[in-house]
């Protein structure tokens, strides 16, 4: 839980401690009789259990248990009619609330996690994320949608660490379609994890957050959130990457291999990736792009401008961008298209889309990830 989303619940508790104190002196003045006394009590828990399950997401935290085991013993005490009794039980509850309340939320120190939906990626899951590492990203929520290439064992060392949360997220008879799955995961991290980090973004294994002049990304979000008062998420424009003339699958680092893109005014460089407030965020809804937020909060650009929808085509990308490497290699490609269709796929049509999108990609050579190159091969054991 982040620090702000904690602090909010501890000034609860010690708000709930006093409302307690305030019907136990009501009723040693007898001013309340036991049975009003503990009822106002118990609803007084009630209440704050439901404000930590539902607002909070604490279903399944053990500071529920013990809120039920409070409102039990309140239930069985309230039988004897007595005075004295009751009022032991009332003093270990507001003597015990606040320890057991920070014994059992603990504050964690992720600013931004990353959420990811993948299938069958996992000869480039390591790269994805120590390179999000390098940059500021401290947690990843991970969605296996089926994988059949060991995913959960290259991620093993990850999930034991607590860098990676994994959840196994199948579409076959559960979602009619793979964008379905994929909403269905966006959403249930935002709902499940929310109140767990401050920022979160939603991006694919082949797509690259990229600080332009910063090393760390927190600096760049930082910066945009606190200078735009309504942000509610940062939508950030791709740069998309061609095959570099690889037609083979090669080993080492995408970042390394692949170095041309298209123009920054190619036409699918408008789309945009969110990192938003999860806070602030209702859902993913039709699309994996964008998200829908409660008022007055919306998406803006790097420079402040709202944005509408998942294009963005005024972007400028001089502070923030998603280097999306989006067909690799011929081989690549021709893999991805039998991933995302199975046995349906056309296969003169994977030819041709690779064609069409690799002619105008490869316009541009671009050095901006040679910086981070010989640290990610160490953390990668390439070296």
């Amino acid at each position: 839980m982040i620090k702000e989303v904690y602090d909010d619940i501890i000034n609860l508790t010690l708000s709930i401690k006093s409302s307690i104190k305030k019907e136990r002196n009501l009723l040693i003045n007898n001013n309340l009789s036991i049975n009003i006394a503990v009822d106002n009590i118990q609803k007084i828990i009630t209440k704050f259990k439901q404000y930590l399950e539902e607002y909070s997401c604490l279903k399944n935290n053990p500071i529920i248990d013990i809120l039920n085991k409070y409102n039990d013993d309140l239930l069985h005490i309230i039988n004897e009619d007595n005075k004295d009794n009751v009022l032991i039980v009332l003093d270990n509850i507001t003597g015990s609330l606040l320890d057991k309340v920070q014994e059992n939320i603990i504050v964690n120190n992720d600013i931004l996690s990353l959420t990811l939906i993948v299938k069958n990626e996992a000869f480039y899951i390591k790269e994805w994320i120590e390179f999000h590492r390098m940059i500021g990203v401290t947690h990843f929520y991970i969605y296996d949608n089926e994988s059949s290439d060991d995913l959960y064992k290259k991620l093993s060392s990850y999930i034991s660490q607590g860098i990676v949360t994994y959840t196994y997220w199948p579409t076959k008879g559960v979602y009619s379609t793979r964008l379905e799955a994929q909403l269905a995961a966006y959403n249930d991290s935002l709902y499940k994890y929310k109140y767990d980090t401050k920022y979160m973004g939603f991006i694919d294994v082949d797509e690259f957050i990229v600080p332009v002049n910063r090393k760390n990304i927190i600096e760049v979000i930082d910066d945009i959130f606190y200078r735009y008062e309504n942000c509610g998420g940062i939508g950030i424009n791709w740069r998309v990457y061609g095959s570099s003339y690889n037609e083979k699958k090669i080993d080492g680092l995408v970042v390394e291999n692949y170095k041309y893109r298209a123009y920054d005014n190619y036409d699918l460089n408008k789309h945009i990736k969110t990192i938003c407030n999860p806070r602030v965020t209702i859902a993913f809804n039709i699309e994996p792009h964008s998200a829908i937020y409660r008022e007055p909060f919306y998406c803006v650009s790097e420079n402040g401008k709202r944005i509408e929808s998942c294009f963005f085509k005024n972007s400028t990308c001089n502070k923030i961008r998603i280097n999306h490497y989006y067909i690799k290699s011929r081989e690549d490609c021709i893999e991805k298209c039998r991933r995302k269709n199975g046995k349906h796929i056309n296969e003169e049509y994977i030819q041709e889309f690779f064609t069409r999108i690799d002619k105008d990609c490869n316009k541009v050579y671009d050095p901006i990830m040679e910086k981070y190159i010989d640290e990610l091969k160490k953390r990668c054991d390439l070296i």
